[in-house]
């Protein structure tokens, strides 16, 4: 009986790291990508446990990058 692979459950991963990750263990894992263009706003603690819930022993790798370097300041804001 042929396995699933493993899940890897990642933020960044069409991102320039991220992409080349993915490319290069395709044929090791399945990704899920963790980013507003899949519906997951990783600044959203709820949308985030959301997605996490749907996998039970996946890995999870953080390579998200805020790339605007035309940008002097930003300002996050959180309510707790």
């Amino acid at each position: 009986m042929a396995q699933d692979k493993p899940v890897i459950i990642g933020s960044g991963l069409s991102g320039m790291i991220g992409s080349r990750f993915t490319q290069v263990y395709a044929n090791d894992f399945t990704f899920m990508n963790l980013d507003l263009t899949t519906g997951v706003d990783i600044t959203e603690a709820k949308q985030v446990e959301t997605a996490l819930s749907k996998y039970q022993n996946a890995t999870v790798i953080h390579l998200a990058a805020f790339t605007e370097t035309a940008i002097k300041t930003v300002r996050f804001t959180r309510s707790m």
